[in-house]
């Protein structure tokens, strides 16, 4: 489920990286099979909440090892964030537009985010 090509040879931000795509694929499926809303929900939370907590690990990683592009890369995790709570909210208002919408924002970012920023910034 995780290609390698997605490492970016940094253990423990590659296991968070992982378990996040875990979440997302489980938050597709979840949308595939038409779950009942409390458990979409659920899973969005979860979602949320760990790219909250993996975000928070990162930034800190980069303080303590010196990195450049610090500012950046939190700007960068800020907006993701804004944007994700956005969606969550809207989700609440139209389900099944915004779970689509929702699951392909965050599939695209995140796929973008780690080849990009991550490989770049954490090394």
């Amino acid at each position: 489920m995780f290609e390698k090509g997605f490492k970016i040879g940094v253990p423990f931000v590659d296991a968070q990286h992982e378990e996040m795509l875990k979440i997302l694929f489980k938050l597709e499926k979840a949308v595939k099979e038409g779950r009942d809303e409390q458990e979409f929900s659920g899973i969005v939370e979860e979602l949320v909440d760990y790219t909250r907590y993996h975000f928070t690990q990162e930034e800190q990683y980069m303080l303590d090892e010196g990195l450049p592009n610090y500012e950046n890369h939190k700007r960068h995790h800020d907006n993701y964030t804004e944007r994700i709570l956005e969606l969550q909210q809207k989700h609440l208002e139209d389900k099944k537009a915004m779970s689509e919408e929702l699951i392909d924002i965050m599939k695209d970012w995140s796929i973008s985010h780690v080849y990009n920023m991550d490989k770049r910034d954490l090394k």
